[in-house]
């Protein structure tokens, strides 16, 4: 389906759909990841939208011209790629799941345990391209990666790793402490 919008219109760069996650191990569905449709540049500096990677088909010659993923990043480098494709293309969303990620329960874990020169060479990167408008950007990758650090942490706690699940609350700490004052943080239901 994806390739038959980019061969209908010469103005699409890049499609994507919805999709699913389903857990390995049950075969359960975790969640549903659906899109209001292709977002504004404004819509993405602002991270209000929903691109599943794994749903994504784009033209070459807009792969080429964006110069391909940096490969300097190892974290953001996927939303670096669609800020750089949406200067030159447009954007269509199938409203369909044409995707389904499996994954464990531990979905995330692992990439929250990423050097943290990825996080910095990320924000550099948005910086020099972007200035001031990669703020807001940036900010909401820092919560994400917080959010990843302490999803991280109560998993170890779950699977009785407490002294791991202690060193990870630190490293989130020193990270991002103002993330565990907020209003609705994501353990306030335990």
């Amino acid at each position: 389906k994806a390739v038959n919008v980019l061969e209908s219109d010469a103005t699409v760069g890049l499609v994507f759909s919805d999709f699913q996650i389903i857990d390995l191990e049950s075969g359960d569905s975790l969640r549903e990841v659906v899109s209001e449709g292709p977002p504004s540049l404004e819509e993405m500096f602002e991270c209000r939208f929903s691109i599943g990677t794994l749903t994504v088909t784009v033209r070459r010659d807009i792969f080429a011209r964006c110069g391909g993923y940096d490969e300097r990043l190892s974290y953001g480098e996927d939303f670096c790629f669609y800020l750089c494709a949406r200067h030159y293309c447009n954007f269509v969303h199938i409203p369909e799941h044409l995707a389904v990620c499996r994954t464990t329960s531990g979905f995330g874990s692992e990439r929250a345990k990423r050097p943290p020169p990825a996080r910095v060479i990320f924000e550099r990167v948005m910086r020099e391209r972007y200035g001031r408008r990669a703020r807001t950007a940036i900010r909401t990758f820092r919560d994400s990666w917080a959010c990843m650090l302490l999803g991280t942490a109560l998993h170890e706690i779950d699977e009785g790793r407490p002294r791991l699940a202690l060193r990870t609350m630190m490293e989130l700490l020193r990270y991002r402490p103002s993330y565990l004052l907020r209003a609705n943080p994501a353990w306030r239901g335990r």
